[in-house]
């Protein structure tokens, strides 16, 4: 694996723990918070995807900045799956 890859993972890491450590902050002020919700980024013409964390508010535009920033990758918004979350946990039946 080459130096990007392995910054793009440690990035995607550490924003999960900065972001879940925010809502549980939140819960634990008694705040009512809507937790990160995981969207499912698909380039055109890869056979992977990638996957990031948007909080309420947030629309799926700013995964494809992210994604193009960090992983210079081409993304169109329309290619963010934000049901993607929705359709894990019905399909694991939680």
């Amino acid at each position: 694996m080459n130096r990007s890859g392995i910054e793009s993972i440690l990035y995607e890491k550490s924003n999960f723990v900065k972001k879940h450590t925010i809502y549980f902050y939140f819960l634990e002020k008694g705040r009512s918070h809507e937790p990160p919700k995981r969207v499912l980024l698909k380039p055109k013409g890869w056979n992977i995807c990638f996957t990031d964390f948007l909080f309420p508010g947030e629309g799926p535009e700013q995964s494809v900045k992210s994604a193009q920033e960090l992983l210079d990758l081409e993304i169109d918004v329309e290619d963010v799956d934000n049901e993607f979350e929705t359709f894990i946990g019905e399909y694991l039946g939680t």
